[in-house]
């Protein structure tokens, strides 16, 4: 978390809310966090996601950056 965090803080964003969750059946579960992320209105979008996925592979989990209208849990 703390990778991921440091790549929004240096875009100049803020986590402003963080929800946490087991999905996926009991053979499979998985842990599923989401950010949600205040960020610079000129900020680079595919940049910072192209970072967060690199940091992602580093760590060994999936990143995915989405709009925040978007229904994802």
């Amino acid at each position: 978390m703390a990778a991921v965090t440091a790549v929004v803080a240096d875009a100049g964003g803020n986590v402003v809310d963080l929800t946490t969750r087991v999905v996926g059946g009991p053979e499979r579960p998985v842990y599923a966090m989401q950010l949600e992320l205040a960020l610079p209105d000129d900020i680079d979008v595919t940049d910072l996601a192209a970072r967060l996925r690199a940091v992602a592979a580093d760590l060994g989990v999936d990143c995915t950056l989405i709009p925040a209208d978007a229904d994802v849990f």
